[in-house]
């Protein structure tokens, strides 16, 4: 995975030199040039940012937010004031539901989706975001492939589509996955599921063929484990304390870890390469 994020680091630099940063914010008197996201994903080229402004007004609370270019959608963060960000304005950029619509290259960082995420197209990355909805890859004519789901805060489920589109390469790697008594994952063929942390139980029913799941911590384990590679988890039995946000959930980890299982200290959400 260090490998993979070097490469994908060396990309975002050498295409940052010829790309233009296209500044949202719908915050009064900000002098931002866009108000609304959609107006500057209209404008934008590939390659280019689209930054958004936190605020303390939700963007797009009906309309979808379409991301139909190789760009980058990027807000400032999620829970910024409860992990000690607490200068004036440090509020996080929230949007509502949104899809996502073009191949090769685009990405979604730093943003809070109050709504459901839906993939129609491959290699996108989807980071350290919070989502309290569901995120579906799916596509009408052929299956979603070697899509990032990486250091986020997940509070639904992530599917993928039907048997007669399969899902490959798919990598969920080092999030927090707060559902209210369990967390599905399912319909994805030979993918990659490690260091993630699950609040509660993990689910994998539905189609999971050929993936290999490693490396995460969850309170129990549901469902088939079939012909997956299903090694080096850790089912500790408890409950989560506090699930309010990543940093309390880091917290209660480590002082868990130092008490009673030292194995969550090379599992989970904070574990890893990255």
């Amino acid at each position: 995975m260090k490998k993979t994020v070097l490469i994908f680091a060396a990309a975002l630099i050498t295409s940052a030199a010829q790309a233009t940063i296209l500044r949202v914010s719908n915050v009064v008197n900000s002098g931002a040039p866009y108000t609304s996201i959609g107006d500057a994903i209209y404008v934008a080229e590939e390659g280019d940012t689209v930054m958004v402004d936190g605020s303390a007004t939700k963007y797009s609370s009906s309309a979808t937010i379409e991301v139909s270019k190789k760009i980058v959608l990027m807000g400032p963060g999620y829970w910024r004031s409860e992990n000690g960000i607490i200068q004036e304005g440090a509020h996080d950029a929230t949007i509502g539901n949104i899809r996502v619509s073009v191949d090769d290259g685009a990405t979604i960082t730093g943003l809070v989706i109050d709504g459901n995420v839906s993939i129609q197209a491959s290699h996108v990355t989807i980071t350290r975001c919070r989502i309290t909805g569901n995120i579906s890859l799916s596509s009408l004519s052929y299956g979603v492939t070697n899509t990032v789901i990486h250091q986020c805060f997940l509070e639904g489920d992530v599917s993928g589509s039907n048997n007669n589109n399969p899902n490959p390469g798919i990598q969920i790697t080092n999030n927090i996955f707060k559902g209210r008594n369990y967390s599905t994952v399912t319909n994805l063929t030979d993918s990659y599921i490690a260091y993630n942390t699950f609040t509660g139980t993990m689910e994998t029913n539905g189609y999971l063929t050929g993936c290999t799941i490693e490396k995460n911590v969850m309170e129990a384990h549901t469902g088939e484990i079939g012909n997956n590679t299903f090694t080096d988890n850790t089912e500790t039995g408890f409950t989560f304390e506090d699930t309010s946000t990543d940093l309390a959930i880091k917290n209660f980890s480590e002082q868990y870890a130092s008490e009673h299982d030292a194995s969550l200290f090379s599992r989970g959400a904070f574990a890893g390469d990255d």
